[in-house]
C-alpha cells in the first residue's frame, strides 16, 4: 500500500508521527510526506518528500499584514491546496497513492481536491484514523 502523509509543519515533530511511519513500513506499506516545510533529517524509511516552500503569512506587517494574509494569498489550507495543484511531483504522489492522511485540519482543503482526482483512494484527516483504517 502507498501511503502519502499531507501536512503544513514539520512532520518530525507531529505527535506519533514516528510510531505512524514505524507501523506503515513494518507491514510492508511505503511511505511519503508532502509537506511546505522541507522534511527534517531523520532516520525513518520514508520513500519521497516533497517540499512544497513555506506559506506567506505577512506576519512582519503585524494585524494588518494577518488581514491581508487571509485576502491575499489566502489561508495556510488555500495556499496548500493551490501548491499541490501547481506541483507535478506532488500531484503524482497523491494520484498513486493507496491512501491519504491529512495530519492537521488546515489540510483539508488539500485532500477534498486529491479525493476529487483520485477517488478510488480513502483520504483521512489525522494519524490515528489513518492507522485504524490501514489496519496497522
Amino acid at each position: 500500500m502507498k501511503v502519502v502523509v499531507v501536512t503544513i509543519g514539520r512532520f518530525a515533530y507531529v505527535k506519533g508521527a514516528d510510531d505512524a511511519v514505524r507501523r506503515w513500513t513494518s507491514a510492508g506499506d511505503t511511505v511519503s510526506v508532502v509537506s511546505l516545510r522541507k522534511l527534517d533529517p531523520v532516520d525513518w524509511p520514508i520513500e519521497a518528500s516533497v517540499d512544497l516552500g513555506q506559506p506567506r503569512t505577512l506576519k512582519r506587517l503585524g494585524k494588518v499584514g494577518a488581514v491581508i494574509a487571509r485576502v491575499w494569498p489566502g489561508s495556510v489550507g488555500r495556499q496548500l491546496a493551490a501548491k499541490v495543484r501547481g506541483s507535478s511531483q506532488a500531484r503524482a504522489l497523491l494520484d498513486g497513492a493507496d491512501l491519504v492522511c491529512g495530519v492537521e485540519p488546515v489540510t483539508a482543503q488539500a485532500l477534498y481536491r486529491s479525493s476529487r482526482r483520485n477517488p478510488d483512494a480513502p483520504h483521512i484527516m489525522g494519524l490515528d484514523p489513518a492507522l485504524s483504517y490501514s489496519q496497522r
